[in-house]
């Protein structure tokens, strides 16, 4: 029996075409690295951006998309510029260039003239991030959800969730519309029928008190009613809390909105 040291083991498991776990080793650590290298450093983490909704500013003419981002991996970094930008310009629109992990919404605020009339249908924004792209338009859901804005004008441009009045009828928007007519425009859906004199305005102004709730106390409110608020103070200025009605019962509604500020109402009789 032939005795062999240590190297001449290797060797003669070399030449028999024998398994080295040393070698074999080396081999993974090398292909481990060159797929590293290969990797786009931003790989491991590409932040998604989204397009959230739409608003109309208090600027005239011009309304505000609103985007966000979901981070499903780790922290990570996007200077603004060809991997961070929005289109049209300009590129820079105050984006962040840091993306914590999460979701964060909204984190950019983009606003847009509508001018000339007649173009919104035509009005599009990108937000380009690491490959990925969220595109807003007017057909994005209202950021306040519902809004009173009192009857149709025929100059007026409306956004998704704006509800107006029309010939006897309340009229809540879908999508973005201009110029069209409730009842004739298939953005518009009925939201309370025709039934004077079954809609009654308040005879006051109620303000919500310094945790944002009002309750008020109303003869022609039903348990079925259906209650719109619009805000009525001039000393409240900026955005403000979107309005929202939680209870109705005979005779009594509670709301939340904006603490101290005072609103007015349209009580509608239940369909």
């Amino acid at each position: 029996m032939t005795t062999y040291g240590r190297g001449r083991a290797r060797e003669a498991r070399r030449a028999r075409g024998g398994f080295d776990a040393r070698q074999l080793l080396l081999g993974l650590l090398a292909f481990t690295a060159a797929l590293l290298l290969l990797t786009p450093k931003h790989a491991q983490a590409i932040p998604r951006p989204l397009a959230n909704c739409v608003e109309r500013s208090d600027e005239p003419g011009v309304v505000q998309f609103h985007f966000g981002y979901g981070n499903q991996g780790s922290a990570v970094t996007f200077p603004v510029g060809p991997d961070n930008y929005f289109s049209p310009p300009p590129p820079n629109r105050g984006q962040p260039s840091d993306f914590a992990t999460g979701f964060q919404m909204p984190s950019v605020v983009a606003p847009v003239l509508l001018a000339p009339p007649g173009i919104g249908s035509q009005i599009s924004m990108r937000w380009i991030l690491g490959g990925e792209e969220a595109v807003a338009d007017l057909t994005l859901p209202g950021c306040d959800g519902m809004v009173w804005l009192g009857a149709w004008q025929p100059e007026q441009f409306y956004l998704s969730g704006d509800v107006v009045t029309f010939e006897g009828a309340t009229w809540v928007a879908t999508s973005f519309i201009e110029g069209g007519r409730p009842g004739e425009a298939e953005e518009w859906d009925p939201l309370v029928a025709p039934r004077e004199p079954d809609s009654v305005a308040g005879q006051r102004k109620p303000k919500f008190n310094r945790r944002g709730v009002a309750r008020v106390k109303d003869p022609n409110v039903e348990a079925g009613s259906v209650v719109l608020i619009q805000y009525a103070d001039p000393r409240r200025k900026g955005r403000l809390r979107p309005t929202n009605v939680v209870r109705v019962r005979a005779g009594r509604f509670v709301a939340r909105g904006e603490p101290r500020t005072r609103f007015t109402y349209v009580v509608h009789a239940a369909p």
